[in-house]
C-alpha cells in the first residue's frame, strides 16, 4: 500500500513549491521532507529577488577565476537581464570595476532559487523546521550552465536589521527525487517483511515435523533403553521400522531419512542420554 498521495509529479503544474504546499500534495509531513533532505540529499531552496531589501553576496569559484569571468558573457540571461548560472539561480554583478571583494570572492547580487547547505538542513531537522540561525552558504540549484562548483556567501551584516525571508522551496525535480526514494524504501521494507514472513513460515513448517520426530524417538527410547547406546543412523533405522505406529496414514516419518539422521546428530551433540 502506497503511503503517499502521488507516485510522480505529472499532476504538478509549477516548477517549484513552498515546502508546506509540497507536503500537502505529496501526502506527507514537512518533517518527512526535511529528514530526507538531510539524509538523502534532497535539495531545499530559498528564493531571492534582487530588490532594495537584499544585500550583496560573495561568490566563491572552485576553478580558474579568469576563465569563469570570461565565460559569464556567454551565459543566458533571465527576464531581468541577470546572469543565469543555472536555470533557477541567477546573479547580477553591480560593478565590474569593483568585482572582487576582500575575501577574493565575486561581489554580486542574487535572484531566483538557491539551495541551502547540508549544515542548515541538519539544523532544520534538529529544530523541527525552525532553526535559530541562517545558512552559512548557498549552492546552485536546477540545471547548471557552468562546469565548476560555486559557493555563495550572503553578506548578512551589510545592512542593519537585514532579515532573510526563510520560506523553504522544493523544485518539481526534487519532489520526484523524494517520491522515488520513499517508494524505494517502501519496496525494500515490503520485501524484507515478506522474506521475514516466509522465513518464519518456513521455520514453523519444519518445526512441527521435527517435534513429531523427536517425540516419537523419545517414546521409542522409553520403550527400549538400549537405544541410548546407538548411533543416530541406527536410531533412525529403528524409527523408520516403527513409523506406522506414529504415522499410520503415511506409514513413514514426515522427514527424509537423511534429515532425521542430521536432526539426531544435532540433538545428540549437546545431549547425553543416561
Amino acid at each position: 500500500m502506497n503511503i503517499l498521495k502521488i507516485n510522480n509529479t505529472d499532476s504538478l503544474l509549477r516548477d517549484y513549491y513552498q515546502l508546506d504546499e509540497a507536503s500537502e500534495k505529496i501526502g506527507c509531513s514537512e518533517k518527512d521532507i526535511l529528514w530526507f533532505a538531510r539524509e538523502r540529499d534532497v535539495e531545499l531552496c530559498m528564493e531571492f529577488h534582487d530588490d532594495e531589501y537584499d544585500v550583496s553576496c560573495g561568490l566563491k569559484i572552485d576553478g580558474q577565476m579568469d576563465e569563469f569571468l570570461s565565460n559569464l558573457k556567454y551565459l543566458p540571461r533571465d527576464r531581468n537581464g541577470n546572469i543565469m548560472l543555472s536555470d533557477l539561480s541567477s546573479i547580477r554583478i553591480p560593478d565590474e570595476d569593483n568585482l572582487i571583494d576582500k575575501n577574493g570572492f565575486i561581489r554580486c547580487f542574487i535572484s531566483g532559487l538557491w539551495a541551502v547547505d547540508y549544515e542548515y538542513k541538519d539544523l532544520l531537522v534538529k529544530h523541527e523546521g525552525q532553526p535559530d540561525s541562517w545558512p552559512i552558504h548557498f549552492l546552485l540549484t536546477g540545471t547548471p550552465n557552468i562546469n565548476c562548483k560555486v559557493i555563495l556567501y550572503v553578506n548578512y551584516d551589510e545592512k542593519e536589521n537585514y532579515y532573510l525571508f526563510e520560506v523553504l522551496w522544493i523544485t518539481k525535480v526534487q519532489i520526484q527525487k523524494f517520491i522515488d526514494i520513499v517508494l524505494c524504501e517502501q519496496k525494500r521494507i515490503k520485501n524484507a517483511n515478506k522474506y521475514k514472513s516466509q522465513s518464519e513460515a518456513q521455520k514453523q513448517k519444519h518445526a512441527v515435523p521435527r517435534a513429531e520426530i523427536l517425540m516419537a524417538i523419545i517414546s521409542l527410547y522409553h520403550r527400549d533403553m538400549r537405544l541410548r547406546r546407538e548411533s543416530p543412523a541406527a536410531i533412525a533405522d529403528y524409527l523408520f521400522q516403527h513409523a506406522s505406529e506414529f504415522w499410520p496414514k503415511t506409514g513413514e516419518p514426515p522427514l527424509s531419512y537423511d534429515t532425521v539422521v542430521s536432526l539426531l546428530r544435532s540433538c545428540m551433540k549437546n545431549t547425553k542420554f543416561n
